[in-house]
């Protein structure tokens, strides 16, 4: 079996439907390599489909300040 980046495992995981592994797995991404910006929106909509605007808001605040 082909290894997979974290960055694919993510979007797998997202489109499987395991939004909140998602979430964390785009954030591990994020941590490593925080210019990831495939990662920032995965997190976005990760988020977005748990309806967690709150955190949406702060990830814009975070990104921002980058």
């Amino acid at each position: 079996m082909p290894d997979t980046s974290p960055l694919q495992t993510a979007a797998e995981r997202l489109n499987a439907g395991a939004f909140a592994e998602a979430a964390s797995l785009y954030t591990d991404v994020i941590r490593a390599n925080p210019g990831q910006d495939g990662a920032w929106h995965g997190l976005v909509l990760a988020l977005a489909l748990q309806r967690q605007i709150g955190a949406i808001i702060a990830l814009a605040d975070q990104r921002q300040k980058m």
